[in-house]
């Protein structure tokens, strides 16, 4: 995930997502299929201003961002929400930290800066430290595209070909398979006709 690619979005990511009206049907769902509540500690990873997660300071013990854009995170005022630049590849947290992780519509980002055929060990990386600050009974939410879908190959082709981000868009099936190999037990379900949500757990066989 480059550091401060985003930044030049800042200043009209917020308007263009409430514009969308994409945030109010996600957010229901995921809040569903998570079980936040008062005694859990959460961590968006990719959440930019948070305003996906903006509502649910007041109903959970903790949450962080972790973003690499310094001007998206800036664009957060909730002092209950902390904010953190950095990677997902080199999160500066402890051990097993967080109850519940949210990567929602990041996870394709997290090859951004990367080489094409660095992708796969970048997400092998990835996923290793997202296990390693999930909590042994923690849960991670991944909401993503689809690519087999138009909707996706337009926002593949805006963000890869326009800007040259670097966006790896994984199959459902594909990243479920990533998950397993990397000591996670997952569930998936589609969230429209495009976009689908994958819930994780650590394996049992890593708890022995």
């Amino acid at each position: 995930m480059r550091e401060g690619a985003f930044d030049r979005f800042a200043w009209i990511y917020d308007p263009i997502m409430k514009l969308m009206r994409r945030n109010r049907s996600l957010r229901k769902r995921i809040e569903s299929s998570a079980g936040f509540n008062a005694a859990v500690s959460v961590l968006d990873v990719g959440g930019g201003t948070g305003l996906l997660i903006d509502s649910l300071a007041d109903k959970v013990k903790e949450i962080t961002i972790l973003d690499p854009s310094r001007k998206m995170l800036s664009k957060n005022k909730n002092p209950k929400i902390k904010k953190i630049q950095g990677i997902v590849q080199k999160m500066p947290f402890r051990d097993e930290k967080f109850d519940i992780i949210l990567c929602v519509d990041s996870f394709h980002h997290f090859t951004n800066g990367s080489q094409k055929r660095q992708w796969q060990e970048t997400i092998t990386n990835s996923l290793k430290e997202l296990k390693r600050v999930l909590k042994r009974d923690g849960t991670l939410i991944i909401v993503e595209f689809d690519p087999l879908r138009l909707e996706t190959k337009a926002i593949r082709f805006f963000e890869n070909k326009i800007l040259g981000l670097g966006s790896f868009f994984l199959k459902e099936n594909d990243l479920r398979e990533k998950l397993q190999e990397n000591g996670f037990s997952s569930e998936t379900r589609m969230m429209n006709r495009y976009t689908y949500l994958v819930k994780s757990k650590k394996s049992p066989s890593l708890h022995e």
